[in-house]
């Protein structure tokens, strides 16, 4: 990174892809001092070193105007590295961000619905980061992520009753992905699940591996705002090869039907 401050001459780089570089803390103090890099529009620091001062460093490059995705997944951030995050305003471009795998939690929920910039964001990851029930109920008050198409929350311990949240969410009127892998949410959770007013625009639904059984299976047919539907991933939820089928069957067109992953 050090030497990456000497290669001023790559002033029109648009793309950096510094993915599993150990770059820690002091590696970002570097990146900050790297003025000429205002015409990056991509950045991807995935699995690296980097801690909350990282991000503390990363909330002083103002020069990342132009920035439109930005990779922090696999790293080591947690509650004041999201209250780093939520300083850095100049990043009102971004419509993709990954904050996957890291150590966020409800704590750094709650730094979120403070970053109010990231109005153009149309993909966010937030899987991996225990964030919990009061985690999201901190997303639920984050109504300028009106543009968001795609949703990672795969492995957050979301569970049943927790769902209630996500049915707040009007604002997720633009919704076209949606993975709640991994979370065991039951069916108490897929019956406010069914509420979410945002169903009807939804094309891809992950729910593998949330202890459904055949009640939450009976609640998911009887959903009536799931007919947009291109791709149902529901294995591993004690339900069976057929049932799964079965739903299948009824949200999906014949063409988008396949039975491999069942």
């Amino acid at each position: 990174m050090e030497f990456l401050c000497r290669c001023d001459y790559l002033y029109n780089l648009a793309t950096l892809n510094l993915h599993s570089n150990m770059i820690s803390n002091e590696g970002m103090e570097f990146l900050s001092k790297c003025y000429f890099l205002q015409n990056l529009t991509i950045l991807d620091l995935n699995t690296n070193l980097i801690e909350n001062e990282g991000i503390d460093w990363l909330s002083s490059c103002n020069f990342l105007t132009k920035l439109t995705s930005l990779d922090l997944s696999t790293n080591k951030i947690s509650k004041d590295g999201m209250e780093y995050l939520s300083n850095c305003h100049f990043l009102n471009k971004l419509n993709s961000l990954d904050l996957g795998r890291n150590k966020i939690g409800k704590e750094g929920m709650k730094f979120l619905p403070k970053c109010s910039f990231l109005s153009n964001i149309t993909y966010l990851d937030l899987s991996y980061n225990n964030i919990s029930k009061e985690g999201l109920a901190y997303f639920a008050q984050c109504t300028f992520l009106c543009n968001l198409s795609t949703f990672n929350l795969n492995s957050n311990n979301i569970r049943k009753t927790d769902v209630e949240y996500l049915s707040q969410c009007f604002f997720l009127q633009n919704l076209y992905s949606l993975n709640m892998t991994s979370n065991n949410i039951g069916p108490e959770g897929i019956t406010f699940f069914c509420k979410c007013p945002f169903l009807k625009t939804l094309k891809c639904l992950y729910l593998t591996s949330n202890n459904i059984g055949e009640d939450g299976w009976e609640i998911l047919y009887k959903c009536e705002s799931l007919k947009n539907l291109k791709s149902l991933y529901l294995n591993k939820n004690g339900i069976g090869k057929e049932r799964i089928l079965t739903l299948r069957r009824k949200f999906l067109s014949k063409d988008c039907i396949d039975d491999k992953d069942c």
